[in-house]
């Protein structure tokens, strides 16, 4: 299963900072708010940090921490999806701004070359076709079989050349199949939705510490290198990340028979 920002984001916080758990002690119907009598820190000291939803009706939300109010034992945020209720599991963290994690997520993420399927091509019964704008290195090419979500088909008798993608003549997907879709490799997009999802092909443990090894050398500029535990941390996120690199899954490109006579 792939896995989402939200889930990605609570990763890193775990592999670079303390991550606080508990739950809502009584219920609260403003949206803004999540209520704990069980915490006991000095007024503000949550204060621009991240909260996460962990089960209840927000399960996978995630906002940044406005205000802690010590007096109410309340956290407070922009708006979420349902009210909160007593007993809705949560999480928070302090040291790292909500929209610095997400960007080291996708400073980490972007960068990787991953497989990733193209804008759908309209079958017409031709030999040839244009590529979609923008795809290039194509490593499998699957024709519609109609029906339901397990339609799709891998074609093994085709050819790029160019900016062409050619069908042999005497295999070309016929009319009655509807569309064309073709794997590529590609930087993946940016996330930036709690929902959003990671390609399933990276490998979590990489883009956790290859972020944490980002977060961490950001705060080791706040601090102009001299606080040690950053720097000891910093050194451990980025032995992870080298060691985890090496673990990101290979990929292997469809095996074909082209048969292109004609061309």
């Amino acid at each position: 299963m792939a896995t989402t920002l939200a889930q990605m984001m609570l990763l890193v916080m775990e592999a670079t900072t303390d991550v606080i758990r508990g739950d809502a002690t009584v219920s609260d119907t403003s949206k803004v708010a999540l209520i704990d009598r069980k915490r006991d820190e000095s007024g503000g000291y949550y204060d621009d940090g991240i909260i996460f939803f962990l089960s209840g009706d927000n399960d996978g939300l995630t906002r940044l921490i406005k205000r802690w109010d010590a007096d109410a034992k309340s956290f407070h945020f922009e708006d979420v999806t349902a009210n909160v209720a007593a007993g809705d599991d949560y999480a928070v963290c302090v040291d790292y701004p909500r929209s610095q994690v997400i960007q080291a997520i996708n400073e980490a993420y972007r960068v990787l070359k991953l497989p990733a399927y193209s804008t759908r091509i309209t079958n017409t019964g031709a030999l040839s076709y244009a590529l979609p704008a923008g795809v290039d290195n194509i490593i499998a090419v699957d024709v519609d079989q109609g029906g339901d979500d397990d339609r799709w088909q891998a074609h093994h008798n085709w050819e790029v050349i160019g900016d062409t993608l050619y069908f042999d003549p005497q295999t070309q997907p016929d009319t009655a199949k509807g569309q064309i879709r073709l794997l590529h490799i590609d930087s993946p997009a940016r996330v930036d939705t709690d929902a959003g999802v990671l390609n399933r092909h990276v490998s979590d443990e990489y883009i956790t510490w290859a972020s944490a090894t980002k977060l961490l050398e950001w705060r080791s500029k706040k601090f102009n290198g001299e606080d040690r535990k950053v720097e000891a941390d910093l050194n451990v996120a980025r032995q992870k990340a080298d060691e985890f690199k090496d673990e990101q899954p290979e990929i292997d490109k469809m095996e074909r028979t082209p048969h292109l006579s004609r061309w």
